[in-house]
């Protein structure tokens, strides 16, 4: 049930550009390494949140080597679990308040686009444009997948808790929750895709319009 994001978006200094007479391509820089910045919430969540994935896995093994042997036991690792899912709840609220704020500042990239008075270069930058904006609802997928995970998890530790509970009760929310994050799984494969080809069409697109930039 551990997730991981392997993949996330560049990380770049932004550079001081005069706002008024700055070119269509280096007002485009400028938002573009805005969103970078307004990511950080995201990319702050991903540690905290491997960590607490493998600690849930390890508290899920440790209840299955018991089985409902020790019921007082396995209600203590099922309160643990219950927190453990409460603190990644929040977390995920706090990577999801980050891309929100990534995906506003991001928009206002649509409005300068018609400047562009290079053809191809307008081209390109359509093309980065939608990518990220299917980034963006890739990762509302995640994110909802997750937050659904969650909910399977937490209602599997809240059966464990209850001392006579069917063995066919509990079968079932295992299954239900591992067929949950399996869902995660595929949303993030699919989001860790999207960012790199969105971080590469963005490289692509600074090369193209003589823009300098400390992304890698």
């Amino acid at each position: 049930m551990t997730m991981f994001r392997l993949l996330f978006l560049c990380i770049g200094m932004c550079v001081l550009l005069a706002g008024c007479g700055a070119k269509p391509e280096e007002k485009i820089y400028q938002i573009l390494e805005e969103t970078v910045s307004k990511e950080k919430g995201f990319q702050s969540q991903q540690s905290p949140l491997t960590k607490l994935e493998s600690e849930e896995t390890h508290i899920f093994e440790q209840i299955m080597g018991l089985g409902m042997k020790d019921y007082e036991k396995v209600v203590k690792l099922s309160d643990k679990a219950l927190l453990n899912i409460k603190e990644r709840k929040e977390r995920m609220d706090k990577e999801q308040e980050s891309m929100l704020a990534s995906k506003n500042v991001f928009l206002k990239m649509q409005s300068i686009m018609p400047d562009l008075k290079d053809p191809s270069l307008k081209k390109e930058a359509n093309e980065l444009f939608n990518l990220m904006e299917k980034r963006y609802e890739t990762h509302q997928k995640l994110y909802t997948s997750y937050m659904s995970g969650l909910e399977a998890d937490q209602k599997l530790y809240e059966l464990f808790q209850k001392q006579n509970v069917p063995i066919n009760d509990l079968e079932s929310q295992i299954n239900a929750t591992n067929e949950s994050f399996s869902k995660v799984m595929d949303a993030n494969k699919e989001f860790n895709k999207d960012t790199k080809t969105y971080n590469e069409k963005k490289l692509d697109f600074y090369k193209h319009a003589g823009i300098k930039s400390q992304s890698k």
